[in-house]
């Protein structure tokens, strides 16, 4: 016979006697808790005990017996009542504090990846790769997902562009337009920062304020949250975190669908937040998703009032955002609640329409514009977003 104990986390949850226990097949239980209830320090208690029993009657004792997924999850997962988002936060400023005091005191550190005798490292992105090299399972050329684009308005030439990364950073061309793709130029901008995990972009009409919405927001099971906006005031050289919005409203544990700038009046931002797709980590329990407004170019944020009918909205997942020049409105798609409309820089917002699962804009223009949903159904309106229709094609 041998003592098996099988905890998950940070908690016991039984001691077993057994033969050759398989998880999940019951032993006999000596020692049984419901999960959560009895902390692992306990173990240590316990298996003195259950030690000197075994020694007196001839059993064997095992060591601690971890649930698979538990242990995978180990490491990723916060104490309780802490969020992960603002752990990671505090460590990468904490290691920014460190490289600081050893160059300071005039620490080597790393040094350039050309340092040393050896060969120099040759860069191999960003390019798609082969997906597998033996063509055993090949789908060719692939990369990995770019989940923002946005072109400097400001740049008549259009060589001026940015682009994110589902969990690959900022980066930018400046040559963007060249006839001959092979040479166009992708330099990343943003490695130094807290999060590479990119969801939105959105450029200025001067090109001078860059605002980066971290934390995916397409809801793959790898879509992993952020830390907040990433706003530069000149053209992306360097980089402040807003990780709050007034009232202390948090955007850690968040992604950022769209963010849009009011083309006329630059100092009005619109993002649209929302819910991220890999639940471990994020901290949606301590925070609030949906839209919210900038008065001052992105530098300070506020949550913006929806109205439906006269009634506020539960704050839900805003899926995109838009801003029509031609009428100075804002408009906004809310998730499985329908679109919005502003026309007071994104403060307050009432539902133009209610067309079910909303998921974003595709363009709009004087009074029409495209909207669509889920599988592919397209919308249309013709007047300025007050009423929408599907659109039904016809061949």
């Amino acid at each position: 016979m041998r003592l098996y104990a099988l905890h998950e986390g940070h908690h016991l949850r039984r001691v077993t006697f057994a033969d050759d226990l398989e998880f999940g097949k019951p032993g006999s239980d000596i020692f049984d808790v419901g999960r959560g209830q009895v902390n692992v320090e306990c173990a240590h208690v316990v298996f003195q005990i259950a030690n000197a029993f075994c020694s007196r009657n001839g059993h064997d004792i095992v060591a601690l017996r971890e649930n698979p997924g538990e242990r995978k999850l180990r490491g990723r997962r916060a104490p309780a009542g802490q969020s992960p988002a603002a752990l990671h936060e505090h460590a990468f400023a904490q290691r920014q504090a460190m490289e600081r005091a050893q160059q300071g005191a005039g620490a080597a550190g790393e040094g350039p990846l050309s340092s040393g005798s050896g060969s120099a490292w040759q860069a191999l992105g960003p390019a798609p790769l082969i997906s597998d090299p033996s063509g055993q399972q090949s789908y060719g050329n692939v990369a990995g997902r770019v989940t923002a684009i946005a072109v400097d308005q400001s740049d008549t030439t259009g060589n001026t562009v940015y682009a994110g990364a589902a969990y690959g950073g900022v980066w930018k061309s400046t040559n963007a337009a060249a006839a001959n793709a092979a040479s166009v130029l992708w330099t990343p901008i943003a490695d130094d920062q807290a999060t590479l995990s990119i969801g939105a972009i959105a450029v200025s009409p001067d090109g001078q304020t860059v605002l980066v919405g971290t934390g995916e927001a397409n809801n793959s099971v790898d879509s992993y949250y952020g830390l907040g906006i990433l706003r530069s005031t000149n053209s992306g050289a360097s980089w402040t975190l807003i990780s709050n919005a007034t009232g202390a409203p948090s955007f850690r544990g968040l992604g950022f669908s769209k963010i849009a700038f009011n083309a006329n009046n630059p100092s009005q931002v619109v993002a649209a937040v929302a819910h991220v797709g890999a639940d471990e980590g994020s901290n949606a329990a301590n925070n609030t998703v949906g839209l919210y407004f900038s008065g001052d170019g992105g530098a300070s944020w506020s949550l913006a009032t929806v109205l439906d009918g006269g009634t506020q909205v539960i704050s839900g997942s805003a899926t995109d955002v838009v801003f029509d020049a031609n009428n100075g409105t804002f408009y906004a798609a809310y998730r499985a609640h329908g679109f919005y409309q502003s026309s007071n820089g994104g403060q307050t917002w009432t539902q133009s329409q209610s067309t079910g699962l909303a998921t974003g804009f595709l363009a709009t223009g004087s009074s029409e514009g495209w909207a669509y949903g889920p599988a592919g159904a397209l919308w249309h309106t013709n007047d300025a977003g007050r009423h929408w229709t599907a659109w039904v094609p016809s061949f």
